[in-house]
């Protein structure tokens, strides 16, 4: 008997792995195109194979392989989708809401307004020049 031990573990290693890393932008976009690409040709090839063979259990056959195969091409975080991650920017302190998040202590209290974050989703207010 086998113990399933090792590829358990070496199993868990790759998932926590890629748990740590995050698949980017241009990498879900390149796995979307690798799928849509893989899985064209896979239905066509398994179209053919059944229309030769005039079966179609070999053509479903062929085409849920395919599925499978796609799914693991496009599924997991592998590293080549991850060669690009997003460069976020700092926050800015002042627009906290939150007093911690700021430089002024507690102990001073100031009259002056704090200048707040605008709510997303509603545009800025310009002001005019005149």
């Amino acid at each position: 008997q086998r113990s399933s031990d090792g590829w358990t573990s070496l199993w868990f290693a790759f998932v926590v792995d890629n748990s740590v890393r995050n698949m980017d932008l241009k990498g879900q976009q390149r796995a979307e195109r690798y799928f849509l690409v893989l899985m064209t040709a896979v239905t066509t090839v398994a179209f053919l194979a059944g229309y030769i063979v005039q079966d179609l259990r070999v053509s479903m056959t062929v085409f849920a392989g395919g599925v499978v195969v796609g799914f693991v091409v496009s599924l997991p975080n592998w590293p080549i989708y991850s060669v690009d991650p997003l460069v976020w920017a700092k926050a800015d302190p002042s627009l906290s809401e939150h007093p911690e998040a700021t430089s002024e202590t507690s102990s001073t209290t100031s009259k002056t307004p704090r200048k707040k974050a605008p709510v997303s989703g509603t545009p800025m207010k310009l002001r005019s020049r005149g």
